[in-house]
């Protein structure tokens, strides 16, 4: 993982924000990480939940704009989750109209997951929501977006579904096609 610049604390005044501030300091840094996650996962949820979403399903609705119609279990790989936790996920956005799921033809277990135009309007207004969240234009965010790429590309995908190793073949793809690893890149 890349090296950040050094930075020198700024000073802040004694009281509460300088005691929690002092806690933080003593966590490590996947409780950090985590918290932080789930801080503006909450906040997300907040935001998209007048749109009928989640931040779990904006970023469905992300990748399936992005890459187009997927198998369920390829939706699972971009999002780097489990394909039974997508099929959740996917229900409720099912249910809004936001996505349509069909079987496939030539193999009946594998279900391709496409958006629909409610979909892809709903996407829209979730990313002027999002915005809001203004994550994209915090001072050292570029630095962060650095750091955690770095940090999800070097963590090796540690999924223990044996279907999900290298020479399995994903019933939603094309005949021949096997997975390229359990979390492809997103």
């Amino acid at each position: 993982m890349r090296a950040g610049p050094e930075r020198t604390p700024a000073k802040v005044p004694p009281g509460p924000a300088t005691e929690r501030a002092t806690e933080l300091d003593s966590w490590p840094t996947t409780r950090l990480l985590i918290t932080a996650g789930r801080h503006v996962e909450y906040l997300g949820n907040q935001i998209l939940a007048p749109l009928n979403l989640t931040m779990s399903s904006f970023t469905a609705l992300i990748s399936l704009n992005t890459a187009g119609p997927l198998s369920q279990s390829a939706l699972a790989g971009s999002l780097r989750i489990r394909a039974q936790t997508v099929g959740k996920i996917l229900q409720g956005m099912e249910n809004e109209g936001f996505i349509t799921r069909n079987r496939g033809v030539s193999d009946r277990r594998s279900t391709k997951v496409a958006l629909t135009d409610t979909g892809r309007q709903a996407l829209q207004n979730a990313q002027k929501a999002v915005n809001d969240l203004s994550l994209e234009n915090t001072d050292g965010s570029a630095e962060l977006r650095l750091l955690l790429k770095d940090l999800i590309t070097d963590i090796p995908a540690t999924d223990t579904n044996p279907r999900s190793n290298p020479g399995h073949v994903d019933p939603g793809s094309e005949p021949g096609q096997r997975n390229e690893c359990a979390f492809p890149d997103i």
